[in-house]
């Protein structure tokens, strides 16, 4: 299987971002806001086989730790339902790891769609022919980029943490397959 691959490219504005967490409103004057813009590429392991366009997700920081707590609280209660297998099998952990993982996706993205509203489309790139998208106006921060694809009848989940804090391009590779 082959790699998803983003890039990332990080600058200055001077603008305020719709991808902010908080919906603070911007102060008039010569203060900066500090933001960058994400742009990717994304190969998909058998493109031939994916269904539906591939979709990137940016998690801002408030929603990752939202994300972050909720992966703990499940990994809490797999771990008491599964604590007999974990003795017999360590590889498990793994699997339920990623379960716990892929479960809280849904659940987050879910609740975003719900709370954000219509600005949840403003988190959402569908991925180009060439397999391009692009994040621009993104604060200084740490995020989660999701990338959601449909192989046949299975749902494929890739998710990584991108880390804007300056002018210095970034290159990531998604590598982290949840399900």
């Amino acid at each position: 299987m082959l790699p998803i691959i983003l890039t990332t490219w990080i600058g200055v504005a001077s603008l305020a971002s719709p991808l902010q967490s908080n919906s603070a409103e911007t102060t008039p004057g010569p203060a900066q806001t500090a933001v960058g813009t994400i742009a990717g590429h994304v190969e998909p392991p058998d493109s031939d086989a994916i269904v539906d366009p591939l979709q990137v997700i940016l998690m801002s920081p408030g929603w990752l730790d939202v994300w972050n707590g909720d992966v703990q609280k499940r990994l809490d209660v797999y771990g008491q339902r599964y604590r007999a297998a974990f003795a017999r099998n360590q590889d498990f952990f793994d699997q339920i790891a990623n379960m716990a993982r892929r479960d809280a996706i849904r659940f987050v993205l879910s609740r975003m769609q719900r709370d954000l509203g219509g600005e949840f489309q403003n988190l959402v790139r569908e991925v180009s022919a060439e397999g391009q998208f692009e994040f621009t106006d993104v604060p200084f921060g740490q995020y989660q980029v999701i990338v959601l694809a449909r192989q046949d009848t299975t749902n494929l989940i890739w998710v990584e943490t991108v880390k804007i804090d300056g002018p210095i391009p970034q290159f990531i590779e998604v590598e982290n397959r949840v399900q």
